[in-house]
This record gives C-alpha cells, sequence and structure tokens, in this order.
C-alpha cells in the first residue's frame, strides 16, 4: 500500500494535514517486511515533523505542548490535531481526526483538512 500526501491549503490558517505512510506486507498474514511512515501535519506557526529512519516516529508540537510518536508499530498521539496512525494501532485526537492503523485500514483522518491515505492525520482547525 503507497502512502498519499497529506492536503494543503494555505487559505486555512497555512494548515497541512500529515501524509499516510506505505507499507509492504509479506502476506494474507500481513507480515511486515518494510513500512516507511508518514510525516505530521502543521498549522500555522506550528511546523509538522518529517518521516523518520528510526523505529519511532518523531515527536510532534501543537498548541497544548509536544505530543509523542508512534512506537513498535502503535500510532502517534494528537491532541487538537490527530496522530498518525502505525501498523498496529491507530494514532489518537479528537473526533475522527486520527489516522488508522494498517490493520484497521490505513484510512486518513477526517478534520477540515483530511489526512493522506495509509494513515495520515487530519487537522483540527486552523491553528
Amino acid at each position: 500500500m503507497v502512502g498519499q500526501a497529506g492536503a494543503n491549503n494555505p487559505n486555512i490558517g497555512n494548515g497541512t494535514s500529515g501524509g499516510g505512510g506505505t507499507f509492504v506486507v509479506a502476506d494474507s498474514n500481513n507480515t511486515p517486511l518494510v513500512i516507511a511512515g508518514g510525516g505530521s501535519g502543521a498549522a500555522r506557526s506550528k511546523p509538522g515533523s518529517d518521516a523518520t529512519t528510526n523505529t519511532s516516529g518523531l515527536n510532534g508540537s501543537g498548541l497544548n505542548g509536544q505530543t509523542d510518536g508512534g512506537t513498535n508499530g502503535l500510532g502517534g498521539q494528537g491532541i487538537q490535531g490527530g496522530g498518525g496512525g502505525g501498523f498496529l494501532g491507530s494514532g489518537t485526537g479528537n473526533s475522527n481526526l486520527e489516522g488508522k492503523s494498517f490493520q484497521l485500514g490505513a484510512e486518513g483522518g477526517e478534520g477540515m483538512l483530511d489526512g493522506g491515505f495509509g494513515g495520515g492525520s487530519a487537522i483540527y482547525h486552523s491553528g
């Protein structure tokens, strides 16, 4: 499964939603071979984080402080926006903003700007 870029709309607080991850699995049991995590979204003065080559996602920053990136196949944490989905677990966040895990269909979060397919996070508001 190839992840989709996040949405970008300069008219919404210069915000962007998170891009989805890319997943390569071996068989019908979804044995992971290669996983490339997506990047986070950003709003106005709070920059997003790029994807990383580490096994854990990078931390994000929001209006209410730092949020944790995903670890061990789990999704990232979201506060006002959603966290991106991982291989095993979805992100957290308000409403339906979190990206869904690969195991749950890897749908992007739903919000003012939807997250990219592959478990990308949506943004809540204009920042």
